[in-house]
């Protein structure tokens, strides 16, 4: 997962900043989690380790 920093205006590729290592994302959501009026991202993927997890 990752998001790309907007270069406000500059005639240039948006830079990437890498997140997390997720794996395979199904379906992002978007949600106020914590109360603080801003959109948080939740993710829903599988891995290896546990079978069903949930990224914050």
């Amino acid at each position: 997962m990752a998001w790309r920093e907007n270069p406000k205006g500059k005639p240039v590729e948006w830079k990437v900043h890498d997140i997390a290592h997720v794996g395979n994302v199904e379906k992002p959501c978007f949600w106020d989690i914590d109360g603080d009026g801003a959109s948080d991202v939740l993710i829903g993927t599988e891995n290896s380790f546990i079978a069903h997890c949930l990224f914050w």
